[in-house]
């Protein structure tokens, strides 16, 4: 598990605070927040070194879980500021209140580092007070150079802190960067054949919509090291009816071959079948830690499709660092989603 609880006050008028699973179900009434929800949940994430664009007040807290090499290097940069880690979690605070973006990270409860920006102004408050170029970029120490009329205050101690701080912010932003964030949905839709001329593969993503699913299996086919996964997905295709699914190169371009159930092979894939092969190429070819994120995640699935896909997706948790977090309309598809990995959250 990656995050493990966010706290979300007024953006887009949410008032939540969840705890997260290896497996997060949000699910809740049409307009009620739930892909809210997931841009609160990926702000942090994709905006590493930016700016957020923001014209109301809004304040998320995430708690994140850091790994036992990274926690290593910030328990040394946390004992040069006098403090004690007595756990494996971090948290974030983004926060725009009038006319202040305020950055805050808490360990223990306790506040280690705190930037401000107001004005075209911008200030570190703590560790240290002193006047920095710029304080709206998210975790980004390069715009943390203090001011040429402020410079001379860095000596000494502070001097000591100022440079325990930056590698602190480097080190947390590095490994939050590790962290890939992958986004589906709200549908899922493709082409069984792609023409050689449209070939335009981003190897680690399916795409938003699953258009680049068909290339990314074709390439996992191919990877014998893959085998094993690819096999699961198999297994999952099978069970739906979709025997010896294969993809590859077929005439001019990358295709798919299966043989339905009346023993005939064929190549075109209903709704359902798309939305799990897209789903399952994906969660084969994440390699590094990772939140999979799916918008709308029972798009055109029935009973028996969202059963399989809950049982595809807790079969990669068990073995991958995989945190999933998937928004569901049909309340009557929840049953599926169980588990001692497994949170429900229904938000109205």
């Amino acid at each position: 598990m990656i995050v493990s609880k966010i706290v979300i006050d007024k953006y887009r008028g949410l008032n939540l605070n969840l705890n997260l699973a290896p497996l997060t179900i949000i699910t809740g009434s049409s307009g009620s927040g739930k892909s809210s929800v997931l841009d609160a949940i990926t702000l942090l994430f994709n905006n590493l070194g930016r700016k957020v664009n923001h014209n109301d007040e809004f304040y998320i807290e995430y708690q994140i879980v850091i790994d036992e090499k990274y926690r290593r290097i910030l328990q040394d940069l946390l004992n040069s500021l006098n403090h004690t880690w007595i756990d494996d979690k971090i948290s974030i605070v983004l926060e725009y209140h009038r006319g202040k973006f305020r950055q805050l990270v808490k360990i223990n409860g306790e506040e280690v580092i705190l930037l401000v920006e107001s004005n075209n102004e911008s200030r570190i408050k703590i560790p240290i007070e002193v006047e920095i170029v710029d304080g709206s970029k998210i975790l980004d120490s390069r715009s943390l150079k203090p001011r040429s009329t402020t410079s001379i205050e860095l000596v000494g101690n502070v001097a000591e802190k100022y440079g325990t701080l930056m590698n602190l912010i480097d080190t947390l932003s590095r490994y939050l960067r590790e962290i890939s964030i992958v986004k589906l949905g709200p549908y899922i839709d493709y082409d069984e054949y792609v023409h050689v001329k449209d070939l335009n593969v981003n190897t680690d993503f399916v795409g938003t919509h699953g258009e680049y699913t068909i290339p990314i299996l074709s390439k996992i086919y191919t990877n014998p090291s893959l085998s094993s996964e690819l096999n699961i997905l198999r297994k999952i295709m099978r069970n739906l009816g979709f025997k010896n699914i294969k993809a590859g190169w077929i005439g001019d371009g990358l295709g798919l071959m299966y043989i339905d159930k009346r023993g005939k092979i064929s190549s075109k894939l209903p709704c359902h079948a798309k939305t799990i092969l897209s789903i399952g190429s994906q969660l084969i070819i994440l390699k590094k830690p990772s939140i999979l994120i799916i918008d709308n995640a029972d798009y055109c699935l029935d009973s028996k499709s969202a059963e399989y896909m809950a049982k595809l997706i807790t079969s990669f948790i068990g073995f991958k660092k995989l945190q999933a977090i998937l928004e569901i309309h049909n309340q009557e598809l929840l049953k599926y989603f169980t588990g001692q990995y497994t949170i429900i959250h229904n938000i109205g």
